[in-house]
């Protein structure tokens, strides 16, 4: 009895062991009945571990690219996922069971899940491809891979696709494809072609066949992104930066993006394999960083609070030479000389203009369309309204009563060998062989333009008698059709004289000038001046030049701003307008604090102007703000090369303490609003005045560079490149627009200019040189690391 008691307690142990232990080997691993419970069991379990943050417990259902993902949104990495943050329940299912009769064994399903419902009461539904593995018989069935339909068609032909086949049979096997699956994959990777691409892990590549015959591929994969950035360049993450990294600045940054994906295999009629994307999941994984060292911003603002001071009392300190007793040797200009000189400089200007509009636009149309488009529309206004004929030519009339009988003034004026009576800056006129028009007549008349330049040109004088006689004067050139016209009428006082100046100025010569609203005011200075000249010579007096201060005036192109009602009666009023104009436009484009930022840096450079202008007496309007830009016109009396030259770093050096200023309360404060505002002075101060262009500013490097204005140029250039190349610009225009600045400048203001400021003595000059260079450096250093650390 006790030999058939243990022998029936052996059997019955016997049939307790587990049947995959002496399993057949045609018996499947996972059938498709089985794989569904698998799928519920293991779903509910994940889903209440990511809704319990519990790590451990999922651990045990994940593995692979999915765990990696879930674990991201645990730490925050992902900031949403299908389904929301919620527990998400499986309410549908379709498996795809492959006949697999050893391990590792897989098994793909697409599930279809909700979370709670909306407020109208609708449950919405997403729709996912996973992938569960088993690596051996002691292991649990795990996600491995996880990617969802990007919507509702993609779900529903996914769907269709999995219940093709009847849902109690295995999947057909996937068949093979004329290129390796590993380079297949490589070409459905190419969407993270920016990033370093990782070997294929073979484990993350899955592939079955569908009832249709087409193969079902899925795969997951990692991609690196790296960045090693120079300390004053670091690399940037902001407040809700996908890669999860905190907000900061970091010399290095590593960062893995996870991509998962499924794709229908089809093949093409030239027997070329094509995919399909069904489902897609991606998203920044994981992360490394090595904070960057900030520059030393503090002793930087101090060294240039310093700077500032110390350059403003060196300058300030100068004093003029007194005036030679030897006179200066005039230099002599020709008229065919200038015309040369003059076209050359437009044509390099419009060159210049050019290259500067085409980099603004590259870099605005991305980020600020409007900007861009705005910028295009003042170019065109601001050069093509001068190509018209209309606005090209300038034309000024005045009369005056001689108390002469007529044909004594008309022979006076119809000998220009008289003109030096009623013209002081004219030096002689000679006249020259006649032509063969008896009433044609020759002269060379040479004419002071400036402090020892004398400009040499021809002129044709023509006559006509009768009872209003007229004289007409015309320039012999190519470029400068200027022409004067005199008309005379006998009244009972005497002669009424009307003089008639009229410019017709060439494309080129147009485009050359600052303003032609300069060029308007001189034409009808010395066409008065010729009137009151004419009367003093006749009458016995010597000619003078006019007498009082011009009042300044806006440019031509701002001058609709006095016919504005209210505002256009005051310059005051039209200064604080443009300012909140300005700033409107600005905070619009770019931010409340960044527009208060440049505004304000904008404002203190063009006071530094406005108050030194006043303090050596000219007549100065508030400034006028403008896009991109401001000014302070100015008027008055001619002043020495000192004077201009304090009046050319007034600007600058008021603009750079008030940058050094601004650094100094971001350390204190630590605001990030405020380091932009001394990247916007620096740019301001450097670009917009220092650096040559064709503005007040550059007045001071005439007078100390010269004629080696093109050489500083070069060097210039050369800086401007190595900049941009530290930024990460590798852009030719940059070094070639400063270049050509500087030949501008070299072509539109000869060396000889210097004469016509007054004399400068050699320490004076070091000096004003030293100040500019040294400003200029300090503005350069803080662009550079402002910008650096900033974009």
């Amino acid at each position: 009895m006790r030999r058939v008691l243990l022998g029936a307690i052996v059997l019955f142990l016997l049939g307790s062991v587990p049947a995959w232990a002496d399993a057949p080997t045609d018996t499947p691993v996972v059938t498709p009945l089985q794989a569904g419970g698998i799928l519920d069991d293991a779903w509910g379990r994940r889903e209440d571990a990511l809704a319990q943050r519990n790590r451990a417990v999922l651990a045990a259902v994940d593995e692979g690219p999915a765990l990696a993902q879930d674990l991201a949104w645990m730490d925050g990495l992902v900031s949403d996922r299908p389904g929301g943050s919620g527990r998400r329940g499986l309410v549908g299912q379709s498996v795809l069971v492959p006949l697999q009769l050893t391990y590792p064994a897989f098994f793909v399903a697409a599930t279809r899940v909700t979370n709670a419902p909306d407020p109208t009461g609708r449950y919405v539904f997403w729709t996912a491809l996973v992938v569960m593995v088993r690596d051996d018989a002691a292991s649990p069935w795990r996600v491995r891979l996880e990617s969802w339909a990007s919507g509702p068609h993609s779900a529903e032909r996914l769907e269709q696709l999995l219940t093709a086949g009847s849902p109690e049979r295995f999947a057909p096997p996937a068949g093979a494809l004329p290129i390796p699956l590993e380079q297949f994959v490589d070409r459905l990777s190419r969407d993270y072609r920016d990033f370093a691409t990782q070997p294929i892990d073979a484990r993350n590549i899955f592939a079955i066949g569908l009832a249709s015959g087409s193969p079902l591929l899925c795969f997951g994969r990692q991609y690196v992104e790296q960045e090693n950035r120079p300390w004053w360049n670091p690399a940037k993450s902001g407040a809700n930066d996908v890669r999860g990294i905190p907000e900061g600045a970091y010399g290095q940054l590593t960062s893995t993006f996870q991509a998962q994906q499924c794709a229908l295999v089809d093949t093409a009629s030239s027997g070329a394999p094509v995919a399909t994307v069904l489902t897609r999941e991606g998203a920044f994984v994981s992360h490394q960083e090595l904070p960057a060292t900030p520059p030393p911003w503090l002793p930087l603002a101090l060294v240039g609070i310093l700077l500032t001071l110390g350059l403003t009392a060196a300058v300030w300190r100068l004093r003029p030479l007194a005036s030679p007793t030897q006179p200066i040797e005039p230099e002599v200009v020709s008229l065919a000389a200038l015309e040369r000189q003059t076209v050359l400089a437009a044509a390099l200007r419009a060159l210049m203009v050019a290259f500067i509009v085409i980099e603004a636009e590259r870099w605005l149309i991305p980020r600020a369309p409007f900007l861009a488009a705005t910028l295009a529309v003042m170019v065109l206004f601001q050069f093509g309204w001068r190509l018209l004929p209309h606005w090209r030519t300038l034309k000024c009339s005045a009369r005056i009563l001689v108390r002469r009988p007529l044909a004594e003034v008309v022979a006076f004026v119809g000998d220009m060998r008289n003109e030096p009576k009623w013209q002081p800056v004219m030096v002689a006129v000679e006249p020259l062989p006649a032509d063969d028009s008896p009433s044609s007549r020759r002269y060379r008349s040479t004419q002071r333009v400036g402090d020892g330049l004398v400009l040499e040109y021809e002129s044709r004088v023509s006559e006509t008698g009768g009872q209003q006689p007229v004289i007409s004067a015309d320039l012999v050139g190519k470029w400068f059709p200027d022409g004067a016209e005199w008309r005379f009428n006998a009244v009972a006082e005497g002669t009424l004289v009307t003089l008639t100046r009229r410019s017709e100025l060439g494309p080129m010569r147009a485009i050359s000038l600052a303003s032609l609203d300069k060029h308007r005011q001189v034409n009808r200075a010395f066409t008065m001046g010729d009137l009151n000249g004419l009367v003093k010579a006749m009458s016995g007096d010597s000619p003078s030049p006019t007498d009082g201060t011009p009042e300044p005036q806006l440019f031509r192109e701002y001058g609709w701003l006095h016919r504005l009602p209210v505002i256009g009666q005051s310059d005051l009023a039209i200064s604080i307008a443009t300012f909140i104009a300005c700033w409107v436009l600005y905070s619009r484009l770019m931010g409340d604090w960044f527009a208060t930022g440049i505004m304000l840096m904008l404002l203190v450079h063009e006071l530094g102007h406005y108050v030194e202008g006043r303090r050596v007496g000219l007549a100065t309007t508030p400034p006028v703000f403008v896009l991109l830009g401001a000014f302070v016109a100015l008027a008055g009396e001619k002043i020495d090369g000192l004077t201009h030259a304090r009046l050319s770093l007034a600007g600058g050096l008021a603009g750079g303490l008030a940058t050094a200023v601004a650094l100094a309360l971001y350390v204190l404060t630590g605001s990030p609003h405020i380091l932009p505002w001394v990247a916007a002075g620096a740019a301001a101060n450097l670009f917009g005045s220092l650096v040559p262009f064709i503005t007040v500013d550059v007045e001071a490097i005439l007078l100390v560079v010269g004629r080696w204005l093109p050489a500083v140029g070069v060097f210039a250039a050369l800086v401007a490149g190595a900049a941009a190349l530290g930024l990460g610009v590798a852009d030719p225009l940059i070094p070639v627009i400063v270049f050509l600045a500087f030949v501008v400048l070299r072509l539109r203001y000869p060396g000889r200019w210097q004469r016509d400021q007054g004399a400068l003595s050699t320490r004076a000059r070091l000096v004003i040189a030293g100040a500019w260079f040294t400003l200029v450096a300090y503005l350069a250093l803080v662009f550079f690391l402002t910008t650096g650390w900033l974009v």
